[in-house]
């Protein structure tokens, strides 16, 4: 927020930051209200942050839904949740997102758990929202090739911390960081698509008073460095940085 930490904002300033920035969250059979209709959803945020008069509210419902493809609005609006397909519900939270006018929207996995065949219109349509709306969206995902059709960067990270991060097209064609390879490598489509290597299935050390890289356990490039210092971010190229001592 401008910033700001938004961990411990409280009061006028939490709901002004909720005006800018929403959340569609990855489970669209969870996150709406199976009682309410789909049209009570999108007006409960028109009214608390866009203080419209109640003929407006009626407008900008339609204008939501129409604009990410619930048509017909009038039948849409009447509708219940279980009513609707799990992309149409995912385009519902979209909707509801956009019903404040927010710079910025969290997607968390927002496709993972609906159908391949819908994917992609999910995918298209926050694609179209960010060039029409100027929206910014943090899309998190374990998938890279939907992380590089939607985004500018990617940040890749394990553990908590950040292992690395570069322009979209850049990390996808020159991996530094033997993390990132792995998940490149167990990418179907992607060039370096091949044979992962036998190493230990340990969790990520969690501890704040950790030491050394927290993806070392797992690492095929893993020394005695990895295990007694801690990488830092560091610039390997334009704009591309990696956190390894071994970067590729």
């Amino acid at each position: 927020m401008a910033g700001r930490n938004v961990a411990h904002i409280r009061g006028r300033d939490l709901k002004a930051y909720r005006k800018d920035a929403q959340m569609v969250f990855q489970d669209p059979f969870g996150s709406l209200n199976p009682t309410r209709t789909i049209e009570q959803h999108l007006a409960f945020p028109v009214r608390k942050y866009r203080r419209e008069g109640q003929g407006r509210v009626g407008d900008l419902i339609d204008e939501l839904l129409a604009k990410v493809g619930l048509t017909p609005v009038a039948e849409t609006r009447r509708k219940y949740p279980h009513e609707l397909s799990g992309g149409q519900r995912q385009r519902v939270a979209i909707a509801r997102a956009l019903a404040v006018n927010p710079k910025f929207i969290v997607a968390d996995e927002p496709i993972s758990m609906l159908d391949v065949s819908i994917r992609a219109g999910i995918l298209k349509l926050m694609n179209e929202l960010r060039e029409e709306m100027n929206i910014a969206f943090l899309y998190i995902t374990h998938d890279l090739a939907s992380a590089r059709y939607i985004g500018n960067r990617i940040m890749v990270l394990y553990g908590g911390k950040v292992m690395e991060t570069a322009p979209s097209a850049e990390l996808i064609r020159h991996p530094a960081h033997p993390y990132t390879r792995l998940l490149l490598a167990a990418t179907p489509g992607t060039r370096h698509q091949g044979p992962l290597p036998e190493t230990s299935n340990r969790p990520p050390n969690l501890l704040e008073d950790r030491v050394g890289c927290p993806f070392a356990d797992r690492c095929p490039l893993m020394s005695e460095v990895c295990r007694a210092q801690q990488p830092p971010l560091a610039e390997v190229a334009p704009g591309h940085y990696a956190a390894c001592h071994h970067p590729g």
